[in-house]
């Protein structure tokens, strides 16, 4: 089943040339394991690719689709001509290692590691300092139900609705602004945007936590996120004391604990 199905993605579009070698590329596939069979199929498309004057460019097919889920989380799909494809390959596993097996938790799998990598090329060496503007009415950033559900908003302009969990974790480090409106259209009061911890809180941070404070995990200051200890929407005060360093899944989860110790959900392990 392995040899046919590698056969049958390369025959793909090039049935006139594999008629030609269909009896070569049979006997390969009876002498060959389907691991070593693989790489033959994939060049004998490129030499039939090659032969085709009316293919296009391996250059000219590539593209890169992003879409939002229903949930909000971004969904890729694309294609790339191999060149570039072996340098993204390279870069993204030179920015992510294999981790160690003998560490405090599991190593990631490759996927894990690569989807890590892409975020750290997208956002640089800092980000936490990338821009970007979530907008979320009150009860939600609250962690209330909004009494009026056509008018509760909580979305990443320009991309789409995220989980008010989320909402609430970006809240924990980013500039804060606040909008007063009557209705959908009417704005009442634009307050001025204030930062919740300062460039100078931050470099203390990283000076006296280092990496992420949950026990084990040891990201980098520059990729962890200024988390309140008691929250910021519960009135927990932007200090020292008050603040300690977390990578962006284990603030996630410290938020997605207090949202169900909030609702008096039990807390899960």
């Amino acid at each position: 089943v392995s040899h046919v199905t590698v056969a049958a993605q390369a025959a793909k579009h090039r049935q006139e040339q594999y008629r030609e070698h269909e009896d070569v590329i049979l006997d390969a596939a009876r002498s060959l394991a389907a691991s070593a069979f693989r790489p033959l199929m994939q060049y004998w498309r490129a030499c039939a690719d090659d032969a085709a004057a009316d293919e296009p460019t391996a250059a000219d097919a590539d593209y890169l689709d992003i879409a939002a889920t229903f949930a909000g989380v971004g969904h890729l799909d694309g294609r790339l001509e191999p060149i570039a494809t072996k340098a993204l390959i390279d870069r993204l596993d030179a920015l992510e290692p294999p981790d160690s097996t003998d560490g405090s938790r599991p190593p990631r799998t490759l996927a894990q590691r690569r989807a890590a990598a892409l975020k750290r090329l997208v956002c640089g060496d800092q980000p936490p300092t990338v821009s970007i503007d979530v907008i979320v009415d009150v009860d939600t950033l609250a962690g209330r139900s909004s009494p009026d559900p056509l008018h509760g908003c909580c979305e990443v302009v320009g991309y789409g609705p995220i989980s008010p969990v989320l909402a609430r974790t970006l809240a924990c480090d980013a500039a804060i602004g606040r909008v007063l409106m009557r209705g959908d259209s009417e704005v009442l009061d634009l307050g001025r945007r204030t930062r919740l911890i300062t460039p100078a809180l931050r470099r203390m941070l990283a000076v006296r936590d280092r990496t992420c404070v949950e026990p084990g995990c040891d990201i980098p200051a520059p990729w962890c996120d200024g988390h309140h200890i008691v929250p910021w929407e519960r009135h927990g005060p932007t200090s020292l004391d008050n603040l300690e360093l977390r990578c962006r899944s284990h603030h996630l989860a410290v938020h997605r604990r207090l949202h169900r110790e909030q609702r008096g959900q039990p807390r899960r392990e």
